[in-house]
């Protein structure tokens, strides 16, 4: 959520994070009770954890190289 306050990075990488988080919450509170759920939230939040490390680590370059 800081992400989005701040300036440093774009509202894109923080809402990747916001969503790669809520998705793994999310897992977290369904794989006892619908497991076949919890499989298709856990690789989704991972799918966007990946494209969030990737953003990420783009801006943060940018950054070094200022």
């Amino acid at each position: 959520i800081l992400m989005l306050r701040g300036g440093q990075f774009r509202r894109v990488t923080a809402i990747f994070g916001i969503l790669a988080s809520a998705l793994d919450l999310l897992y977290c509170a369904t794989v006892l009770f619908l497991p076949s759920l919890a499989v298709i939230l856990i690789a989704t939040a991972g799918l966007c954890y990946m494209i969030w490390h990737i953003l990420v680590g783009l801006r943060l370059l940018k950054i070094k190289e200022l």
